[in-house]
């Protein structure tokens, strides 16, 4: 039998849900799951082997945005539920090795730096490692391993962060 593939796609978000589809085969039509993911989910972003997606919340209670990461084979929330990034974070990019997570925090105008590597001590990933200072009003992330891309709307440009290797 052939190895089957999963692919997530975020269809729709709404009161604190995530809507997702998930197609186990490509040949067989896709079904739509619902997974809690926490207080307005924003944006996702899967980890390059394909077992964790991160997902990006904007807002908590405590008026700081977190990331809840799911277990892509389960459709299930890790533990711990969710973990704090900045303030009214809206996007994440992570590196081609899985190694890092990088998140744009609108409301603090910084990215948070994420340890993503499941190989470090249990204590250790799924933390933020470092934050940086960016342009203004970042929205969008991408990095190539070497680097960290934002894209800041607010002040009109782009913001690079030297990523570890």
């Amino acid at each position: 039998m052939a190895q089957q593939e999963t692919i997530i796609q975020v269809m729709s978000v709404n009161s604190g849900r995530s809507r997702c589809m998930t197609n186990r085969r490509p040949t067989e039509p896709g079904s739509t799951d619902t997974i809690h993911v926490g207080s307005r989910p924003y944006s996702v972003a899967i980890t390059p082997n394909g077992e964790y997606a991160y997902v990006v919340n904007k807002a908590l209670a405590t008026g700081k945005g977190a990331v809840q990461v799911i277990n892509t084979a389960t459709n299930t929330a890790t533990t711990p539920l969710s973990f704090p990034v900045g303030q009214a974070p809206t996007a994440v990019a992570i590196t081609p090795d899985g190694r890092r997570a990088y998140v744009t925090n609108q409301g603090a105008n910084t990215v948070s730096e994420i340890n993503t590597d499941y190989t470090s001590p249990a204590a250790s990933y799924d933390t933020v490692l470092s934050t940086f200072a960016v342009g203004y009003f970042p929205e969008g992330a991408a990095t190539d391993g070497t680097r960290a891309y934002v894209a800041n709307h607010g002040s009109n440009d782009l913001s690079l962060i030297s990523v570890a290797g």
